[in-house]
């Protein structure tokens, strides 16, 4: 949702999964989060017509966002069995990305992530490396 022309309104689902769990390396980590943030373009370009395309070197964003976040994790040697499940917590999450490839409402790039589930007064933090993002609405 656009609040204004630089400024929009974001509800996102995020998982990074197979994360190496550092205190254990038998263990990976995998978090999932749903969040509602806020997504500033300050170079942003009006989004070119249907069937156009446009590209815009300077399509930078900072994105951040507030919600819910579940934290499993799972054995490397096992498929089945042996997963320590159920830490939900408040998430948190923030990003910098840049998307040159427009087209239509949809637009194509680059985006570093970061995520962090809070609970029981402890941070878990599994950081996203870069992603090839495609965003279609």
């Amino acid at each position: 949702r656009t609040l204004t022309d630089k400024l929009e309104l974001v509800f996102e689902g995020e998982y990074v999964g197979y994360a190496r769990y550092a205190r254990d390396a038998k263990y990976s980590q995998q978090l999932g989060t749903v969040t509602l943030g806020l997504r500033w373009a300050p170079f942003a370009a009006p989004a070119p017509g249907r069937g156009a395309v446009q590209y815009n070197l300077a399509a930078i964003h900072l994105k951040a966002g507030v919600g819910v976040a579940h934290l499993i994790r799972t054995p490397y040697d096992e498929w089945v069995g042996g997963v320590q499940q159920g830490k939900w917590g408040v998430a948190a999450t923030a990003s910098i990305g840049w998307m040159p490839i427009q087209f239509g409402n949809s637009s194509l790039g680059f985006e570093v992530t970061g995520m962090a589930m809070l609970r029981d007064n402890a941070r878990y933090g599994i950081a996203s490396n870069l992603l090839l993002r495609t965003e279609l609405f």
